[in-house]
């Protein structure tokens, strides 16, 4: 599975691009009941215009109904190299929270010649997530860094971590999902990596879904101003990929002061 997970480092990026339009989701995937906001960006060379004040909708990717924003029939003139962005609360049409699934994001606008346009982007709720033992403004470089994978409901299931210096654009599978660290060094290097830097990077979640981890920066002042990102992904008994975990930021510190987590 190690040698999967590595092949997945040769894909690219996290937005929709059409037309001389992006749309980029963040954060991808996103933690269930977390804000989810859509950046919507003209590059097509000239004035594009959105066809309301709240130009969009939350869809399954089937196409069915989840969230559409009631939004005033202005248009809204959007420049060339300027950017609109939007948020959803990952609540339905009725108020109620969505389920984790994958959904897709929906802008409407014109083009220059006012045809109608819509530009769509599928991204991941997920309910996988890494805990850190504490959340300190930042993290003492020689520390150990503290970690819970937590995966509800799928106790006994294998998990692989990784840590990366970044965590956008990330890693995007081609079924509208993406693993939200970087190609690096450091994810290479963490990937099932060994002890005494990477600690049960890889293995079987408990009958609780969660898994303890560690990570021990080396105690060099170097190391302060840079993030590290960990996330992991689990995979089912057929050998399936199942979740992918929202990714935690870590911020280096220079080392002596104390550990946040003996």
């Amino acid at each position: 599975m190690r040698t999967a997970i590595l092949a997945l480092c040769l894909a690219a990026s996290a937005a929709t691009a059409q037309q001389g339009v992006t749309a980029t989701i963040s954060p991808r995937p996103v933690a269930l009941t977390v804000p989810v906001s859509n950046r919507f960006c003209n590059q097509t060379g000239g004035e594009i215009r959105l066809t309301s004040s709240a130009p969009w909708a939350i869809k399954t990717l089937q196409g069915g109904p989840v969230f559409s924003p009631i939004g005033l029939p202005v248009i809204q003139p959007v420049p060339d190299l300027q950017c609109r962005t939007f948020t959803w609360n990952q609540r339905d049409d009725n108020g109620q929270p969505v389920p984790p699934a994958l959904y897709l994001w929906e802008v409407y606008w014109q083009d220059m010649n006012g045809r109608n346009q819509t530009t769509g982007t599928c991204f991941e709720v997920t309910t996988a997530s890494v805990i850190l033992c504490s959340s300190p403004a930042t993290w003492p470089a020689g520390c150990p860094i503290r970690m819970t994978f937590s995966s509800p409901g799928e106790p006994g299931f294998a998990y692989y971590g990784a840590s990366s210096l970044g965590s956008s654009p990330g890693i995007a599978l081609t079924n509208c999902r993406t693993i939200p660290l970087n190609v690096d060094p450091l994810l290479l290097l963490s990937l099932c990596g060994p002890p005494p830097v990477f600690n049960n990077y890889c293995g079987v979640l408990s009958a609780q879904g969660t898994a303890p981890v560690d990570l021990i920066p080396p105690g060099t002042p170097a190391l302060a101003g840079v993030d590290v990102f960990t996330s992991f992904v689990t995979v089912t008994p057929a050998n399936q990929l199942s979740s992918i975990a929202m990714a935690t930021r870590t911020p280096l510190d220079v080392p002596g002061s104390p550990c946040p987590c003996p």
